[in-house]
């Protein structure tokens, strides 16, 4: 599973593939646009923060379900993450990231 960052003015285009087989289940943008997050879903899946516009891997969150996150979302402060697990736990987790 990939995911891809467009420039709308220029163009550009950086394909990302995912980290996990199970592939991708949300994406969100922190709201100071430096930063955006992606759950992943397969087995043990995580969640990884990257910087932007570097494009570099900032954070890696690790155990918080069992096979995918449906939903995440920045606090409005964007401190804290939650995050929402997929079957079979549905845990909800609150990162200090």
């Amino acid at each position: 599973m990939t995911f891809k960052i467009l420039n709308i003015t220029t163009g550009d285009e950086k394909v990302f593939h995912s980290h996990n087989t199970g592939g991708i289940g949300c994406i969100e943008v922190h709201n100071n646009k430096n930063f955006f997050a992606v759950g992943e879903k397969g087995e043990n899946p995580c969640i990884y923060i990257y910087s932007y516009p570097e494009l570099k891997i900032e954070k890696i969150l690790e155990n918080g379900t069992e096979k995918g996150f449906s939903c995440i979302s920045f606090s409005k402060s964007g401190t804290k993450l939650a995050s929402v697990g997929n079957d079979p736990d549905y845990s909800l987790v609150i990162w200090d990231w």
